[in-house]
């Protein structure tokens, strides 16, 4: 008796054992999994940093080694196409979204009188601020690019939400483009928009101020007809007070006539 309990101790613990070894063993094997798949994503975290390095060592090269290789006659004659307007526009855009997203630009609110220029958005893309600077002016130089078709194309993307994402803002296209050139040390651009919130706010105060000067211009035009009344009929009794009665007046009553000069008088420096 004592001998099998022994055995069946004996066999317990071997089974505990063989689990534990188990276990360790499994545990292990999920380790070295986990271990893989974190050595796998250094490995791909290194290639693309090597790429994006590779890549910016590639722009900065074109950018550093740009030749310009038109002749006198070439660089004048040189007419620009849709996909010359296009690059330009698209290098625009990508410096846009980079200033944007680091706030690098000015906001101005809307002004009271100007409500139709709402909020203005103010980039300015200097040499050592943007990358593709050097492109941008090697783009203008070269291919005699036509400023106001540059800002109706880049407008029409700023509208269409190609450059910044718009929510429910309405851009005003009149007041939005770019603009610099080849000779000044920067690149402009300009983007203003309003909000339907604004736009209804702009309409009731515009109702209001128009009512305001239609009643201020009623009131005007009735002021008026009461001073051309009373002008009329000063000017008559004026007409009436003959000599003879003016000098009667003169002889009784003074003061009468002396009024009605004095009226006169007054009323007439109010029509001058």
């Amino acid at each position: 008796m004592y001998t099998t309990i022994v055995i069946v101790v004996i066999l317990i613990s071997l089974l505990q054992l063989i689990s534990t070894v188990k276990k360790y063993f499994e545990e292990k094997k999920h380790k070295d999994v986990q271990l893989n798949n974190i050595n796998d994503t250094i490995t791909e975290i290194r290639k693309y940093y090597y790429l994006l390095n590779r890549v910016k060592i590639i722009q900065e090269e074109f950018i550093n080694n740009m030749e310009n290789e038109f002749n006198l006659q070439e660089l004048v004659e040189h007419e620009a196409g849709e996909k010359e307007y296009q690059e330009y526009v698209d290098l625009m855009i990508e410096s846009i979204k980079k200033a944007y997203d680091n706030f690098e630009f000015n906001k101005t609110n809307p002004v009271s009188g100007q409500e139709d220029l709402g909020w203005r958005l103010e980039f300015v893309l200097s040499k050592d601020k943007t990358e593709n600077y050097n492109e941008l002016r090697k783009a203008i130089l070269s291919n005699n690019l036509e400023g106001d078709k540059i800002s109706e194309m880049f407008s029409e993307s700023v509208e269409d939400g190609e450059v910044l994402e718009l929510g429910e803002a309405v851009v005003n296209g009149m007041y939005t483009g770019v603009g610099g050139t080849a000779l000044s040390d920067s690149f402009q651009a300009m983007i203003s928009f309003t909000t339907p919130q604004f736009e209804d706010e702009v309409k009731e105060a515009q109702e209001k101020a128009k009512e305001q000067a239609e009643k201020d211009l009623a009131e005007e035009r009735e002021k008026e007809k009461k001073q051309v009344e009373a002008y009329a009929k000063i000017s008559a009794v004026q007409q009436n007070l003959d000599s003879s009665l003016r000098d009667a007046l003169e002889d009784t009553h003074p003061e009468v006539l002396e009024n009605m000069d004095e009226l006169y008088k007054t009323y007439t420096e109010t029509l001058d």
